[in-house]
């Protein structure tokens, strides 16, 4: 989550899309989801490029990303909240 102001238009405009494989939290198994990147700094998630409502969301504004293991093109985005993502 987040929230902030601003033009509901711009907020929502993607810059970048696509498929990523999320480390989910119990169990520490890899989902795919459809994630988007929007012009106000947002990584939203889906389940599927057709969901309308996202699974979570994370701000990129002093995220930290960090990669994890380069042969598998791995990376873990860290919130300035303390919420990790890890791909």
């Amino acid at each position: 989550g987040g929230g902030g102001c601003g033009n509901a238009a711009t907020d929502m405009e993607v810059k970048r899309e696509g498929s990523l494989l999320k480390k989910g939290g119990v169990g520490q198994q890899f989902k795919g989801r459809h994630c988007v990147c929007t012009r106000a700094g947002f990584l939203h998630y889906f389940d599927s490029k057709f969901d309308l409502t996202p699974k979570g969301s994370i701000m990129l504004q002093n995220a930290r990303i960090m990669t994890v293991d380069e042969d598998a093109c791995a990376l873990a985005i860290e919130s300035a909240d303390g919420s990790t993502i890890n791909s």
